[in-house]
């Protein structure tokens, strides 16, 4: 669920400029929308089984087999274990908890992502002597990931004066500019959080 570049689900953005051909007087235009953003599809993942490859037991921190092996103790079965947040208890030592499944675990671990996308442009053309169309896009993502946000402030100017009865001078210029509190790691890196969330045990409580 990337935010931005070739890894955004949503494609590429495209940026058409228009002109104030046509505009008599100053005019002015606004649009705004706001929309909403969840996971189409997610994986079906069996509940049955937790995690390891010992069917006996499990403990996190001592069993010394990877937590995404799904051949362990079964759950919902009240067996008890040393998971990933067990507390701490008396003579430091790890307290157990119920094994037990959390069949909607991985669609838990993703929010409900809102984008804000708001538009303004003034513009003005005298027939046969100049044209202007001065224009402001900004953009604010809350992303479907804990924490992720993206920005995007756009300012472009389409301006163009006849210098003959027949031949037009414009210049367009644009400037965009994108930041974020927060960037995903993508593809197969390590530090892949929904990568990582792909491959956490059903018995992970992430609420």
């Amino acid at each position: 669920a990337a935010l931005y570049g070739s890894q955004a689900a949503n494609g590429v953005i495209v940026i058409k400029t228009k002109s104030g051909m046509g505009q008599i007087g100053l005019g002015f235009e606004y649009s705004g929308s706001v929309s909403f953003e969840v996971p189409f599809r997610l994986p079906q993942f069996q509940n049955k089984y937790g995690p390891g490859m010992n069917p006996e037991s499990w403990d996190f921190w001592a069993s010394g087999e990877e937590p995404y092996y799904a051949w362990g103790p079964p759950l919902d079965a009240g067996l008890m274990a040393v998971q990933w947040n067990s507390p701490i208890g008396q003579g430091g030592q790890p307290v157990q908890l119920p094994l037990k499944s959390y069949e909607n675990n991985l669609r838990d671990f993703f929010e409900t992502g809102i984008i804000y996308n708001n538009n303004i442009a003034f513009s003005k053309s005298e027939d046969k002597k100049y044209q202007f169309r001065l224009a402001y896009n900004n953009l604010k993502e809350n992303g479907m990931l804990y924490n992720t946000d993206l920005t995007r402030n756009v300012v472009s100017l389409n301006a163009g004066t006849f210098i003959t009865k027949k031949i037009e001078v414009f210049t367009t210029t644009l400037y965009s500019n994108t930041s974020s509190g927060n960037r995903l790691w993508g593809n197969s890196d390590a530090n892949n959080a929904v990568k990582s969330a792909l491959f956490m045990p059903r018995s992970c409580n992430v609420e």
